[in-house]
C-alpha cells in the first residue's frame, strides 16, 4: 500500500477510482474501503482527503462538471454560428453520455443531500450557463429572432434530455413505442432551430 495520504497524487487516485467504480458499481454499492483499495492507499486515506462518501462523490462530480465545461467552452469556440455551436454541444453531449456522465448525474441527484446539490449548482460554472450564453450571443447576433434566449435555452435542453432518454432505451422497447431511431445531430439541430 502506498503512503497513508500521498498528498495531491493520492487524492486524484481516490477521485479517479471512485469515478470508475461509482460507474461500474453505482453509489449505493461502493464503500470508502473499496475505493481506497481500489487506489492502493491506506483505509483511513479517503477520509484524510474527504469528508465522507458522499464528499468524495460530490468532488467527482465537480471534476466532471469542470471538465465538461471547459470541453463545451472550446468546443463552442470553434463554431462560426449558432447552427455550428449548437451542433458541438449536441456531439458533446453525445459522447459524454457514452462516458457515463448521465449516470453521474442521476447518481447526484439520487444520492446527494439537496441542501448539498444546491451548494453545487451554486458554485460550479455549469456547461447550462454556456449554453446560454450561446442564445444570448445569437440574439445579439439576430440569428435568434422568434423567442429569448432562455426560452431557446430551455427548449434546446428539453431536446437533449429527450434525446438521451430515448438511447437509454433498449432496443425492443423502442421498437414497440416507435422510437426505432435517435435524431441525428444535425436533425437534431435543423428541426430545433427551424421552431425557433
Amino acid at each position: 500500500m502506498a503512503g497513508h495520504h500521498d498528498g495531491a497524487d493520492g487524492r486524484e487516485r481516490l477521485l479517479n477510482e471512485a469515478r470508475r467504480l461509482f460507474l461500474d458499481q453505482g453509489y449505493a454499492e461502493v464503500s470508502m474501503q473499496e475505493i481506497a483499495t481500489a487506489a492502493e492507499m491506506t483505509k483511513g486515506a479517503p477520509y484524510y482527503h474527504f469528508r465522507d462518501k458522499e464528499d468524495l462523490f460530490v468532488q467527482v462530480f465537480r471534476r466532471e462538471m469542470a471538465e465538461l465545461t471547459t470541453r463545451l467552452v472550446d468546443h463552442l469556440a470553434q463554431g462560426r454560428n449558432l447552427r455550428e455551436r449548437l451542433l458541438a454541444v449536441v456531439r458533446l453531449t453525445e459522447a459524454k453520455d457514452r462516458s457515463g456522465f448521465g449516470q453521474l448525474v442521476t447518481e447526484f441527484d439520487r444520492h446527494v443531500s439537496p441542501q448539498r446539490r444546491l451548494q453545487v449548482q451554486q458554485e460550479c460554472a455549469l456547461p447550462t450557463a454556456e449554453l446560454l450564453k450561446v442564445f444570448a450571443r445569437a440574439a445579439a447576433d439576430g440569428e435568434l429572432t422568434r423567442t429569448n434566449p432562455e426560452t431557446a435555452h430551455a427548449v434546446f435542453l428539453a431536446l437533449l434530455v429527450g434525446q438521451a432518454e430515448i438511447r437509454k432505451i433498449e432496443p425492443g422497447v423502442a421498437a414497440i413505442v416507435g422510437w426505432n431511431t435517435v435524431a441525428t445531430s444535425e436533425q437534431l439541430v435543423d428541426v430545433f432551430l427551424d421552431g425557433v
